[in-house]
């Protein structure tokens, strides 16, 4: 497989995330903040010191925004991020639905929704669709309420609110391109960055989870985030992910990197994780089974072990497992001997 890194910003999932974060701008940057401090880093210094283009696309966006009573009702609810993220996911993989949107078949629509959900849940994406079988997915599912509520809600209405979201893109295309544009300078220098200094841990991710192509596609409105979509072959790269401090191949990590994982295994959960990892590799609901945890707390205690390099990722059967990554381990054990006790 290949890494297919593109250059330019995805106008469609631009669009589709600064229609949501320009809603909740504050709320979008106090929970950017909490992830930073979550790596070991002073959230609120970082984003003062890093994050004025952003505002500034963000705020240029704002200006030109302007949604249907229809689309704030059903997307730009408080704690609705998580659905909405989930059908800006959807969209983005199936973009050529918003060439015709008017002509794709409702069935289509839920049968994807299905396949995401599946994925997300660690079952097979390829798996037949039925009605019993999304419902059944949806009661066994670790989500909270509200997503559950929305996920059978979406069954209902999946082409009204579809065409709301499409609606909506097509609608803002101009807004992004001016926000665009207000940034283009910094734009510039963060993408000859990205261009100059490949995010190697997320090319490897990308290759640990497919075995077929994948577009590496840079972003602005998530800034930080990186998301990968094997089964669809693309991945969205944050244009400044590569400042977050990760463990690199190299004798004797930098301080913010023992930092990082020193916040890693401060958390009784974290260790506990990787104590079982150390044990055999588990896919996602397979340790929070395990563990007691929700799907929202697995995922921020994963998050932070791959940032770490303590965990790697493989796929297998349609599901993706976690590993134990011992020589990463081992060199954060002894790049911590050599910084305390100065022993090589």
């Amino acid at each position: 497989m290949a890494i297919i890194k593109t250059y330019t910003l995805d106008d469609v999932y631009e669009t589709a995330i600064l229609l949501y974060v320009s809603e909740f701008t504050d709320a979008y940057f106090k929970k950017t903040a909490e992830g930073l401090d979550d790596l070991g880093l002073d959230g609120e210094s970082f984003l003062k010191k890093h994050m004025a283009p952003v505002e500034r696309y963000i705020a240029t966006f704002r200006r030109y925004r302007n949604v249907s009573d229809d689309f704030a009702k059903v997307f730009l609810k408080e704690n609705s991020m998580e659905f909405y993220f989930f059908c800006v996911g959807l969209v983005a993989g199936h973009r050529q639905w918003l060439e015709h949107p008017q002509q794709v078949e409702e069935s289509s629509i839920i049968a994807a929704a299905f396949s995401d959900l599946a994925e997300f849940c660690g079952r097979d994406p390829g798996e037949e669709f039925s009605e019993e079988a999304y419902f059944s997915l949806l009661d066994e599912a670790d989500l909270p309420d509200e997503m559950k509520w929305r996920l059978m809600a979406l069954r209902r209405h999946a082409k009204e609110w579809f065409l709301l979201l499409a609606t909506a893109i097509a609608d803002h295309r101009v807004g992004f391109e001016e926000a665009a544009a207000a940034v283009e300078k910094s734009l510039d220098k963060l993408l000859k960055r990205y261009e100059e200094e490949s995010p190697h841990r997320v090319e490897q991710l990308c290759e640990d989870l497919s075995d077929q192509d994948v577009a590496m596609i840079p972003s602005l409105a998530v800034p930080f985030t990186v998301f990968i979509e094997p089964e669809k072959r693309y991945c969205y790269c944050g244009l400044l992910s590569y400042l977050v401090p990760t463990p690199r191949q190299a004798e004797n990590l930098s301080d913010s990197a023992l930092i990082l994982g020193l916040k890693a295994l401060s958390d009784p959960g974290r260790l506990e994780i990787m104590r079982s990892l150390g044990y055999a590799s588990k896919y996602n609901l397979e340790i929070a089974k395990e563990m007691g945890l929700t799907a929202a707390t697995m995922s921020h205690h994963m998050s932070l072990l791959l940032s770490c390099g303590f965990v790697s990722v493989s796929k297998g059967g349609g599901r993706v497992y976690y590993s134990l990554d011992r020589e990463a381990v081992e060199r954060f054990l002894g790049s911590l001997r050599h910084k305390i006790l100065g022993i090589k």
